[in-house]
């Protein structure tokens, strides 16, 4: 690999880690999801998620900023209240669940994969991804640093959630993932949250 290529996939994941790091929704999402399942599918489901997301931010570039606002907007807060009702309806069961429970892999998976893929649609993460792949004519390059931001990103958002479930009784959990999830669609719907 050239300084140059070097040069550029340090500037691509300095800059999206940046951007997905100020007031990003993943975070949030991720590290609800982790509090509740394995933090191994909810990582892999995240991580599938967002390099699908980053290969179409490098292969579409522009377009991806040109979305309109209401439907990036209605397909995160959608998502937010598809997840708190999926929380709410999963009865509670007598003894804290098992985040190790094997037959749970592939509802922390596709949990985390659907909740990342629906609404990290034109974030700026997304549209920063975009910009310097346009810019630099480099996409793979571009794709690589980008990926490491986010996994840097998914990382984080994960020992976060464990961290939740480590410390917080399992009720109190609960309702705390409903909340944060009713409050980003809410704050999301407003315009208030990105």
């Amino acid at each position: 690999m050239s300084d140059a290529s070097r040069s550029l996939l340090l500037t691509a994941y300095v800059v999206v880690l940046t951007a997905e790091l100020v007031g990003d929704k993943l975070l949030y999402t991720i590290a609800v999801l982790a509090s509740r399942h394995r933090a191994g599918p909810i990582a892999l489901g995240a991580v599938l998620a967002c390099s699908l997301k980053t290969a179409v931010a490098v292969v579409l570039g522009r377009m991806i900023a040109e979305l309109p606002v209401w439907l990036v907007r209605g397909a995160s807060v959608l998502t937010f209240l598809l997840v708190a009702l999926a929380i709410w309806r999963h009865s509670e069961p007598a003894t804290p669940p098992e985040p190790q429970d094997e037959a749970a892999f592939g509802q922390g998976l596709v949990a985390a994969f659907s909740a990342v893929l629906f609404s990290e649609w034109g974030d700026v993460g997304q549209i920063t991804t975009a910009t310097l792949a346009a810019r630099y004519r480099a996409p793979g390059i571009v794709w690589a640093g980008a990926m490491l931001a986010l996994i840097t990103k998914v990382a984080l958002a994960v020992a976060v959630g464990i961290g939740l479930r480590r410390w917080l009784p399992w009720r109190t959990m609960r309702a705390v993932a409903i909340t944060v999830c009713l409050a980003m669609a809410i704050l999301i719907g407003f315009g208030v949250a990105p």
